[in-house]
This record gives C-alpha cells, structure tokens and sequence, in this order.
C-alpha cells in the first residue's frame, strides 16, 4: 500500500555531544546533502554485490551508471574488503548494524591527507579507490540528481522545528546537518561533532506530503537524540525504580532480545522520550500523521510516547527538569502490580506483533477455505496461500531475529482443534474459509451483503480505541472509528484479532470480495505491518489501530 511504504518501523540512533546557550541560537540554517563520502561507501558497495542486495535502494539507472562507469575497477581492493565485510550469509540485523557503524567512520573522512596508518584496510581502501577511479568526477556528474533527491528534505526540515527543540532544553547547537546516501538503505542516526548536530540516512524516493512527514519527523527524531540522549544517561540510575516499564515489553515481544534500543532501561525510555519530542515539533503541521505514528510507536513497544507527549504540550519548565522527575511521573502511571494492564490498554493489535508471537511460538499456519462451491476458486485460494507463504519465508522481517518459525499451509478441513489455537493467518472470506466464517462475529471488519452486493461493515465491539484514517494519494485524515466505507471494486482487507481459542496468540485475516482481491490484498505483505487493519476500496484506502485486551473482558 502506498501509504505504508513511507512509515519507519523502528529508528535507531547514536550520539554524544557538546552544547551552546539558547542566547546564541537564531533561525538556523539546515544543511541537507547527498554525502560524498556515504556515497563512495555505497558505489563501491554496489559493486560488491553486483547492484543485487536489499540494503540498495537507488534507481536502477543509477545503478547501471555504477556498474559500467567503474567496470575496470569491479575487482579492486576496496570492492573485495566489502564483500567481506558483509559476506552473504550475514543476517539482516547484523548488516544493518554494520552500515550503520561504518557510516560513522566514513561521513567525515577527508578523501585526500587522511593519516593511513591510523585507518582500517576498508577506509584505506575506500580512499584508494576514489583517488584511482576519479569518484568525484563520477559525484560531480550526478549533482543535480542527488540534489532532486535531497530537495524534499530540505523543504520539509523548517527551522521552526529546531527552534522548538532549542525552547525545550533552552540550549542549541550551532549547525545542524542531515547527510544521506543516495543509493544504500543506511539506518537512520545522530551524532554531534565540534557543536554541529549531524543526522545521517539515505534518500527517501518518493514525492508526496507522506515523505514531507517523513522528512520532518525522522530528522527532528534525531536531533532530538542530540539533546536528550546525555540528560539520560545522567538520570540512568534513578530510572531503574521504573525498569518494570521495560519488563513488561521484554516479556511481550521476541524482537526486543535483538533491538538495541531495548538493552538499556535509560535508552528505552529514552526513545519513548525522543519520539515524543519529534512529534511535539511537528505536530501542528502534520497532526494527523502525528496521532498515526504515536499510536505505531505503542504498536512496535513504544506505549509511553503518548503520555510523555500529553506532558510535554503542558510544560512549562525544561525538558531537562522534566527528565529528572520521570521515576516520580511514571510510578503514577503504572506500577509492577498494573503494568502489564497498562502496556496491553496502550498497545494495538498489529501484524507485526501477531508475526512476533509467531516467532516466540515458532510456528504460523496459513490457512485457505474450501468451501467455495467452485472448486477452482479453492484450488486459487490454495495457491495464494503457498505464494504468501514463500513471501513471507523471504521476507527481511525475519532479519530482527536469529532464526524464521515454521510456515504451515492447511486447508480449513485439515485444522485441528490444537491448529486453532495456535497463530493463523486466513486467507479468504467467511464464503470461501470454515474458519474466518467462525470468527466473523469478532472480526472488526466484515462483508456483508446489501443490496445486491457484498459491502464491508464494522462492528467495533470487540475492541477498544478504534482509531481510523483515511489516507489519499498526498495526505492523510483522521475519521470517524464507526465512519461508512465506500463501495468500489477492487474491495478487500486485512485485520488482526486475537485467536478466540487462546487470547495470548493471534488471528489474521485477508479476504476479498472475490479470488483476485483475496490474492491482492496477500500480495501487499500486510500481515508484516505494524498495522491493525486495512480496507480497500478502489481508490478509498482506510487503515488504523485498535486494541484488546489479553482476557476477556
């Protein structure tokens, strides 16, 4: 779906830095760039892998323009040293790090007079291999491309948006800078040299009021780590009274063992803190987008964002006084005794998370429905199935974790009353699956027919907090939960509820009007997204977050 390619899952970040005085802060400047140096790293990383790997995410005529302008140097040192650091065995996470690592090394290397000798075999040759191929003349012949690429960024960073973080913490930096790659996927990050606060990333491709969002939120988001990222720490001691809040999300997700910002109980509340500063800058442009990503934080472990957010508008002290008070603050909002109460009343049902437990659980079964009385419309539900299957074994979410669950495809006969408690994803509608026809009562969003047609209808008694939003080619709105859906072909949709056999596992279900909106909605990789549902209905799309409770109520 359009609107969700654009949404970050989880952010990371690295920083330490020195201050200045909000007397000397004025309207600043923003620099954005595509990076020199970033971008050698990806040119040669391109070369490595042949323009073939998940982590590059340039135009594939730019990526031709590599292949062949650096062709003579296909077998040089520099692109044999990142073969090897990066060898093709080496997990998702594990590469993401590691990009994310080097480009800390790399975004501030001078090309030319850097001390050899002080430099690893990669950097010594990355210089190696700038100086031999003439790179910049490759950089320079792509300038207007990087800067059609950066332009979007560069509009939606406002510095009112810095201006806001400087009142917060009544301290500035002197510069701020965003440095990208255009072409490799670099995990987006902090960091703070010699009074410039720096956020590195790459390009986002698109162009759209979504990606404006994007822009503003993931680079305030980082800045933010600048001036937060030190307060905490200090207070790290005292935040151990309040390490239940982390506890109680280690407990409810697996991908927590392997994310970083969930080692440390200053640095996870920390990134509850971070992002709610984020959306407290933004927020007065982009509010729609804002409640969205906040109710996403709580969706991928991130429940506090919300109330930080609710103090923070009230504020009238410093961000800083604010943190040395949070034990104080979040003791009234949960305690050992309630939390698991607290995170579960704050936390939507996802894809994603249903796809956690999954992983926990070591297994998911994928089931397709024979009751179509046209057998060919089963033997096409049938297929889905295994084609979502094989998607699912491929993808990259499995790259938060060390090893993939089983993926089991049933038919609705072959189910047994142990395969029901278990976490299934259904494919298609209560005519087509025995199962999904079983649930239906206790699905938020169902087809039903109504004058001649089948149409789809809410029923939000089975959750709480129904949050809806209605998204357009270049917005997004929030609506009504009980709001009316349009009718229009194609009309399909993807929701999550809890397994009614075993509350502590999960339920997803794709169903379409017909086979082919069945089998489109499974192409989409919904059952991925931190998402509760999703309805589309030609050019209407709708999608939000909702929550239920463990127990029943």
């Amino acid at each position: 779906m359009r609107a969700m390619k654009i949404i970050s899952l989880i952010i990371t970040s690295l920083v330490f830095l020195s201050m200045l005085s909000l007397g000397e802060a004025q309207e600043h400047q923003i620099t954005v760039e595509v990076n020199p140096n970033l971008e050698l790293f990806a040119v040669v990383y391109i070369l490595a892998f042949n323009g073939s790997d998940e982590f590059v995410i340039a135009p594939q005529s730019y990526i031709d323009d590599v292949l062949t302008y650096f062709a003579p140097y296909k077998e040089h040192p520099a692109v044999y040293l990142m073969r090897e650091t990066f060898p093709k065995d080496l997990s998702w996470y594990l590469r993401d790090t590691g990009i994310r690592e080097w480009s800390d090394q790399i975004f501030r290397m001078k090309l030319e007079n850097e001390s050899e000798e002080l430099l690893s075999g990669l950097l010594r040759e990355l210089i190696h291999f700038a100086e031999e191929t003439n790179f910049m003349e490759f950089y320079r012949l792509h300038r207007n491309e990087y800067e059609r690429a950066v332009n979007q960024s560069k509009m939606a960073l406002k510095p009112k948006y810095i201006l806001k973080l400087d009142a917060l913490f009544n301290r500035s930096y002197r510069n701020y800078r965003v440095e990208l790659s255009y072409s490799l996927a670099i995990h987006e990050h902090a960091a703070v040299f010699n009074d410039t606060a720096y956020y590195i990333g790459h390009t986002i491709n698109a162009k759209s009021s979504q990606v404006n969002f994007y822009y503003a939120w993931i680079g305030i988001h980082e800045f933010a780590h600048t001036f937060i990222d030190p307060i905490m720490y200090k207070h790290a001691q005292e935040l151990l009274s309040v390490d239940y809040y982390l506890k109680a999300v280690k407990n409810a997700w697996a991908y927590a063992a392997y994310d970083g910002h969930f080692y440390t109980n200053y640095g996870y509340i920390e990134e509850n803190l971070v992002e709610a500063v984020a959306n407290y800058a933004i927020l007065s442009d982009y509010p729609a987008f804002s409640k969205w990503r906040i109710l996403q934080d709580a969706a991928v472990g991130y429940p506090l964002v919300g109330d930080f957010l609710a103090d923070i508008k009230k504020m009238n002290k410093t961000l800083e006084n604010y943190i040395s008070q949070l034990p104080e603050r979040m003791e009234k909002w949960a305690t050992p005794d309630n939390i698991t109460e607290y995170f579960w009343g704050r936390t939507p049902i996802t894809g994603f998370l249903a796809l956690d437990k999954s992983y926990k659980m070591g297994r998911i079964i994928i089931v397709y429905g024979t009751q179509n009385p046209d057998k060919e419309g089963v033997e096409y539900d049938r297929q889905t199935a295994f084609e979502l299957k094989e998607k699912l074994k491929n993808s990259i979410i499995w790259g938060h974790y060390s090893i993939r669950p089983s993926i089991i495809v049933k038919s609705d006969k072959e189910l047994t009353g142990d395969d029901l408690k278990k976490n299934l994803i259904l494919i298609g509608g209560p005519v087509t699956n025995e199962i999904t026809k079983r649930i239906s009562p206790k699905l938020p969003l169902n087809f039903a027919f109504n004058e001649q047609r089948w149409q789809v209808k809410k029923n939000l008694s089975n959750t709480r907090e129904f949050h809806a939003f209605q998204f357009f080619n270049d917005s997004i709105i929030q609506t009504l939960p009980n709001s009316t859906i349009p009718y229009s072909y194609p009309l399909q949709i993807f929701e999550v509820i809890r397994n009614p056999w075993n509350r502590s596992n999960f339920i997803m279900a794709l169903a379409g009007v017909d086979r082919y909106c069945t089998r489109k909605i499974a192409r989409e990789m919904l059952v991925e997204k931190p998402i509760s549902y999703l309805v589309e209905s030609g050019d209407y799309v709708e999608s939000g977050f909702y929550i239920q409770f463990q127990l029943e109520e």
